[in-house]
């Protein structure tokens, strides 16, 4: 539970790192998504990024560009906010999934996750 908090933490930090495009930045929190996964699990990993949208939508300013709020789910970036937790799920279960990493490669998963 602690690491998940600590990815959570990792990820509204990666929300300050910014290029700003419109109508969605880039930001560095598609790394912590990709880490969450791979290093916490499917279940912890898709927690960490639950407690991160639950610390956004209670109020705290941790979304891309310091937004806060139930309001910033239902913008342009709500859908990537919501998969967050959806993607960090996947590549924690395919991490896992021996067949595939053995295969693949465990770092060709990472960017199956943001998707």
């Amino acid at each position: 539970m602690i690491y998940a908090s600590l990815f959570g933490a990792g990820t509204a930090a990666g929300a300050y790192l910014i290029i700003p495009l419109p109508p969605v930045p880039i930001t560095l929190q598609t790394l912590f998504l990709g880490l969450a996964g791979a290093l916490l699990g499917a279940q912890l990993g898709a927690l960490s990024q639950l407690v991160y949208l639950l610390i956004g939508i209670i109020g705290l300013p941790v979304f891309a560009g310091g937004k806060a709020g139930l309001g910033v789910l239902f913008g342009p970036t709500g859908g990537y906010l919501i998969g967050f937790v959806v993607g960090a799920w996947v590549i924690g279960a395919l991490v896992n999934l021996k067949k595939i990493r053995a295969f693949f490669g465990q770092h060709w998963l990472f960017p199956w996750g943001p998707l």
